[in-house]
């Protein structure tokens, strides 16, 4: 194997500029490529790369916001005996509190992915593409403490979810749900085509896996949910007369970390045992495949409706 180690090939740049910049912070850091010519012939290149987000955020409830410095330090593979994903590529996170200078470190957290990004300033998302017809896999964190909140898989940068807000409450008290089609091939022989989980900001709360009832590869289930589904939040109470800006993504809605929608029902509801009375739709290509309602703070599995072609069983989260 040749190593090329010219200065035009391994390129390496620190941050400058900064007060907190010197390594003694623990915040001097490179990029770096290098390639790889092997025997065989292929060419491969490990890009490593490293940059900076700030973001002003409430998240100790303060008047004033804090101020955190992200650096995202991406680890990627390419080959050309191979497809243009690198399986094994990862995403390097560390979060520092820089609103007195001398930065403080927060989490530390290194997940699967190619690259990542800040949600709705609370939660970051590493993506790792799918090949082929297969989905691009999430993983969400909550920035605070670099808890990992869930793992979905589909479009965008939280694939395929749903945000959900209570009004006049504090703003921590959320939930979200996600759709995870990544499964193995011996799940897939059991009948599995992804699970559906509900949960907040300490973690999952409650999950259900969706099976298939027929045997049949019909490609919908395979290969159009796990990249392409929709998760909808539908509060039967919700009554709005006309387009009104009260009620955040009135109407059945995904919401989204930035603009989460409100199920008004729920209205100064601190307790979990009451988080309910409204529904959780998973659909694709208009159909409804299943419609969750929402109970003491769960997915009631028991009283869920599904399509012909699918059941749900739940299972502990």
């Amino acid at each position: 194997m040749l190593k090329l180690t010219a200065a035009a090939i391994i390129i390496a740049t620190s941050v400058a500029g900064l007060p907190w910049a010197a390594s003694a912070d623990g915040l001097d850091f490179s990029t770096s490529s290098t390639v790889h010519i092997e025997k065989s012939g292929y060419f491969s290149s490990r890009i490593i790369n490293s940059r900076f987000i700030t973001v002003d955020t409430f998240a100790d409830h303060s008047a004033e916001p804090r101020f955190w410095l992200l650096t995202v330090t991406t680890n990627v593979e390419l080959r050309t005996d191979q497809e243009p994903e690198d399986p094994g590529a990862t995403v390097s996170v560390t979060v520092d509190d820089v609103s007195t200078g001398k930065p403080v470190r927060l989490p530390a957290f290194t997940d699967p992915g190619a690259d990542g990004e800040i949600l709705g300033r609370r939660y970051f998302s590493s993506t790792l593409p799918g090949c082929c017809a297969a989905p691009a896999i999430h993983h969400v964190r909550l920035l605070t403490n670099g808890a990992e909140l869930f793992k979905s898989t589909g479009h965008g940068p939280a694939g395929i979810s749903a945000w959900l807000a209570i009004p006049e409450t504090d703003p921590t008290n959320m939930r979200w749900a996600v759709f995870d089609g990544d499964y193995s091939y011996e799940q897939y022989k059991k009948g599995m085509r992804g699970t559906i989980v509900y949960g907040d900001e300490t973690g999952p709360l409650s999950s259900a896996v969706l099976m298939a009832t027929t045997s049949e590869q019909s490609g919908k289930l395979e290969e159009w949910l796990p990249n392409a589904g929709h998760l909808l939040w539908i509060d039967p109470q919700e009554k709005v007369a006309q387009r009104s800006f009260a009620i955040a993504n009135e109407g059945p809605a995904s919401g989204t970390p930035d603009g989460m929608k409100d199920i008004s029902s729920l209205k100064g509801v601190r307790d979990r045992a009451k988080v309910g009375g409204f529904q959780l739709a998973l659909a694709i290509e208009g159909e409804t495949l299943a419609l969750i309602p929402i109970e003491g703070d769960g997915l009631d599995v028991d009283h869920a409706t599904t399509a012909d072609d699918v059941r749900l069983v739940k299972q502990a989260p």
